[in-house]
């Protein structure tokens, strides 16, 4: 990634196949600058809302971050997201418990009257001694939960922990960056939210980021 950042002048994402052996092929490797759903935010830019949380008048919801409290709703949040996220149809349990425990920080809605997941999202970060890379994932907010504030929440708290929650971050150079909804009703609300806190679509940035990417598994990862 070094190698690339320095012939590219710019930050690499090199995204791996689902089933990755630690082999990579340099001459499969291909540049996507042009990913017209990537979205990315950088420090200056991030914007993070301290006070972006549950209402009193939601009591019946509960933001749950801890990973064994959203695992034991493993079963009824696999079918939230298969239910609700075009891309989680070939998910199955393992498949979910599995993004739950590989994730770096993790969010979920609970209806605690329905004891009933209706709100999802998780975030991957890389760390070297001055950088952060996160990657934003799996947002979905159930549809009979819509227009809550409930994917805000989410979003607000991943930003959170990447950058604002930790003074031993305040001096690295953060970028955080997701692939947005380009299909269903996500793909109108999804750029609104993710805008909120300062993503930006790679065209609009002047591709900054090169993407690496294996065709074969494109779809799939």
């Amino acid at each position: 990634m070094s190698t690339l950042g320095e012939l590219y002048k710019s930050l690499v994402c090199v995204r791996l196949p689902t089933m990755f052996d630690n082999q990579i092929d340099i001459d499969k490797l291909e540049t996507k600058n042009k990913i017209s759903w990537f979205m990315s935010v950088k420090n200056d830019n991030i914007k993070f809302y301290p006070d972006n949380r549950l209402k009193p008048e939601q009591e019946q919801y509960e933001l749950i971050t801890d990973k064994q409290l959203i695992l034991n709703h493993s079963e009824t949040l696999v079918t939230m997201m298969i239910r609700e996220g075009f891309w989680c149809k070939p998910w199955d349990l393992e498949e979910m418990k599995n993004r739950i425990n590989s994730a770096t920080h993790i969010a979920m809605i609970l209806d605690k009257i329905n004891n009933s997941p209706c709100g999802f999202g998780r975030l991957f970060t890389l760390k070297t001694n001055d950088t952060i890379f996160g990657y934003v994932s799996d947002i979905v907010v159930d549809s009979s939960h819509q227009s809550k504030g409930f994917g805000r929440i989410i979003i607000n708290y991943l930003v959170g922990m990447s950058v604002n929650n930790n003074e031993k971050q305040q001096n690295h150079d953060v970028t955080l960056c997701l692939q947005c909804a380009n299909e269903g009703t996500g793909a109108v609300s999804a750029p609104k939210l993710y805008s909120r806190s300062g993503f930006e679509y790679i065209g609009d940035i002047d591709n900054r980021i090169a993407i690496f990417v294996n065709n074969e598994y494109y779809s799939r990862t």
